[in-house]
């Protein structure tokens, strides 16, 4: 496993071919489309991950185990997405923070960035506190799925107002290096 960047606590390293079914698999069990992540319809949904996204593992240096996924969405954009997803077992460790901030730090070296996005439930305490600990300031608060569903889940007595989600949408500024 090839290691991008370290703190004390995490490194985050290239996913590999033994840390991508880690990723198959944490994905797939916390998925509300399960069908992406299973085995035999997992390599189509790589290439598009692969093709759009930027994925490492997350790396506990004191046992090397892999803890979860720092990833960047919409590589192209000039305001990409951080996402983090850490294992049940691992939460509450500072990793999820530390993780991203490796992340953001060595994909401002490698890319040219405005400023970062974060997406959160809004009942997601803990991913909206890492947000904040960046310095992320909400933005938006929005729907998680489109006003366009929502209408036609109302119309057609699919879905009621309690069913509804909401998400917050972070700004978080890019933390330039002091020579």
């Amino acid at each position: 496993m090839v290691i991008v960047k370290s703190s004390d606590k995490v490194s985050i390293a290239q996913i590999d071919e033994e840390t991508k079914e880690i990723y198959r698999q944490m994905s797939q069990s916390r998925s509300v489309v399960k069908s992406l992540y299973s085995s035999d319809k997992f390599l189509q949904t790589w290439e598009q991950l692969k093709a759009n996204d930027f994925v490492c593992p997350v790396i506990e240096n004191q046992t090397g185990r892999v803890c979860g996924f720092a990833q960047i969405l919409e590589m192209e954009s000039k305001t990409p997405e951080v996402g983090i997803d850490i294992m049940d077992e691992f939460m509450g460790k500072g990793y999820g923070y530390e993780s991203t901030k490796l992340l953001m730090e060595y994909y401002t070296e490698t890319h040219e960035v405005e400023y970062f996005r974060w997406k959160a439930s809004t009942d997601n305490v803990a991913s909206c506190a890492i947000a904040k600990k960046h310095g992320g300031s909400i933005v938006k608060k929005k729907t998680s799925i489109p006003q366009r569903v929502i209408d036609f889940g109302k119309e057609n007595g699919i879905l009621t107002d309690e069913d509804i989600t909401y998400i917050y949408i972070f700004h978080i500024p890019v933390k330039k290096e002091v020579d």
